[in-house]
Formats: C-alpha cells, sequence, structure tokens
C-alpha cells in the first residue's frame, strides 16, 4: 500500500486521487470510493439520521427553528421557516492528530485479548 502524503488542501477531485495511490486502484476507482462515501453520508443526513467515524468525528442534523426576520429593503417582518443544518464534532483523536499531539492514523488499537 503505498504512502500518501498530501503537500496541499484537497478537492474532492484530489481526495479521489490521493484514495486510489493510498489503495493502489485507478483514479476512476478512486473517485468512485469517494463519491460513494459522500453520497452515503449526504442521504444519511437528508434522512434525518447522523453520521458518526470513530477516532475521526461526526455530522448530526439539526434543526433551526423559525424565527421572525425582518426585510432590508421593505422593513417588512417576515416569518423564516424551520431549516436544517448540519453540526460537526471533531473526535478528541482527530484533534490530538491536527495538533501534532497524535500519530497521524485514525486506525482503532487493535483489542487486547482477554486473560481466560
Amino acid at each position: 500500500m503505498k504512502q500518501y502524503v498530501p503537500t496541499h488542501d484537497l478537492s474532492r477531485t484530489s481526495l479521489g486521487e490521493a484514495v486510489a495511490a493510498r489503495m493502489g486502484v485507478s483514479l476512476d476507482e478512486g473517485h468512485a470510493m469517494v463519491l460513494a462515501v459522500l453520497d452515503t453520508v449526504a442521504k444519511t443526513l437528508a434522512g434525518g439520521y447522523g453520521v458518526s467515524v470513530t477516532n475521526f468525528g461526526s455530522w448530526h442534523p439539526v434543526v433551526k427553528p423559525g424565527r421572525r426576520a425582518r426585510n432590508p429593503q421593505t422593513g417588512e417582518t417576515v416569518m423564516v421557516d424551520d431549516a436544517f443544518r448540519v453540526k460537526w464534532t471533531t473526535a478528541p483523536k482527530l484533534r490530538e492528530i491536527v495538533n501534532g499531539e497524535a500519530e497521524p492514523t485514525i486506525k482503532k488499537a487493535p483489542k487486547t485479548p482477554k486473560e481466560v
């Protein structure tokens, strides 16, 4: 497996290229893998459910309640409907990685066998 070391911000395209290099597959397959993950996350959130990735973070849909607002052109008061937003929570492990306090991998530690 080829080690990928980023040298710039990643777009969806360059993320697909990085995945392809890491997994040893074609660029088309790498792009398809990234799109499949992003599509699954989006559909799950649209369905009203959260997505959690161990040692990485979680996305949760939240409802921003309706409110009264003012039209700046007319000064008229209008009602703004409820709106869905997505809340991101960073996992402590990812925070440690970004701060340089941990090894840059999100893999879970192997389970230690229980003594009998």
